[in-house]
């Protein structure tokens, strides 16, 4: 935490402080809202994917660009998760300080992960899994950043960012306990995912993934996985499928048979509970939850 001052300060050499909190931007649901932890009753966060939306490729509305206008400041995971947000950033928010989650020291960060998936000349492999904010203890790491950024900016309101940031940590803390004794319950079988996006929850709670049916850019495992993958469910007993809102199960019940796994529904951009200063923890919570449902 040392290290956090010297960041801020190199995060915001290019603009001068604040007489009222910033105008913040951000790029996805749950980057919104750890930065609404921090700034509390102070100002609420604008956000650029809207809910429903998939951060992988997005295009601006007309809202969304005037709302980069009018950026003090910039916070978002980096072009490993929205590559099209760098050249709108530069074109619409020049000025502003830019605070990129992804390049802070200490934030774990793991390689994009081939199940063999197929090419469709839209997605490659390899690079980072854009999916860190999936481990809660960057999303803890990150509260330090953000308050000591915003406290360099508003120094007047210093002590609320850092107690709202404190209490953000206590939170997820308090989820991630939750989240563990879901794990724990599940036992030792693994589970399948629909889409690669869980790796860092997998390492943060021990979580074992036998295999993902699309790769964490959305290219699809080709029949030849695939019908590994259904050997080895069978072999390993596993019986849980995590998938996100915004897929359908169709595929699952093609591939391995109708009613063949128990569906855990995981939103980990946490849309239900968009903007709130404790939508970070709430996320946690809803993976508990469809965890437990997948018993």
């Amino acid at each position: 935490m040392r290290l956090l001052p010297t960041l801020s300060a190199l995060i915001l050499s290019a603009g001068a402080a604040w007489s009222e909190p910033p105008r913040v931007v951000t790029d996805i649901l749950p980057v919104q809202g750890l930065v609404a932890q921090v700034l509390g009753d102070l100002g609420s966060p604008a956000v650029i994917v809207s809910p429903g939306a998939s951060p992988h490729g997005y295009a601006l509305r007309p809202t969304d660009a005037r709302a980069l206008e009018q950026a003090e400041l910039v916070v978002w995971m980096g072009p490993a998760l929205a590559p099209w947000l760098a050249g709108s950033l530069d074109t619409l928010a020049p000025d502003a300080p830019r605070v990129v989650l992804m390049d802070l020291p200490g934030t774990t960060l793991f390689e994009a992960r081939d199940w063999g998936h197929e090419e469709d000349g839209e997605h490659g492999h390899g690079g980072t899994d854009a999916h860190a904010w999936l481990d809660p203890e960057n999303a803890k790491l990150w509260l330090g950043v953000l308050a000591e950024t915003l406290a360099k900016a508003d120094p007047e309101h210093a002590a609320e960012y850092r107690a709202n940031a404190d209490a953000g940590r206590a939170g997820i803390d308090a989820a991630a306990a939750e989240v563990q004794a879901a794990v724990r319950a599940l036992g030792p079988a693994p589970v399948l995912v629909y889409h690669d996006a869980f790796q860092y929850l997998e390492h943060s709670f021990g979580l074992e993934v036998l295999g993902a049916i699309s790769g964490e850019d959305g290219a699809e495992t080709g029949p030849a996985q695939l019908e590994a993958l259904r050997d080895a469910a069978e072999a390993r007993g596993a019986h849980c499928v995590l998938i996100e809102p915004q897929f359908s199960t169709r595929r699952i019940d093609a591939v391995f048979g109708a009613g063949r796994f128990d569906v855990a529904v995981i939103d980990p951009l946490g849309t239900s509970d968009a903007g709130a200063p404790g939508q970070y923890a709430q996320m946690l919570r809803g993976v508990a939850a469809a965890l437990a449902d997948c018993l």
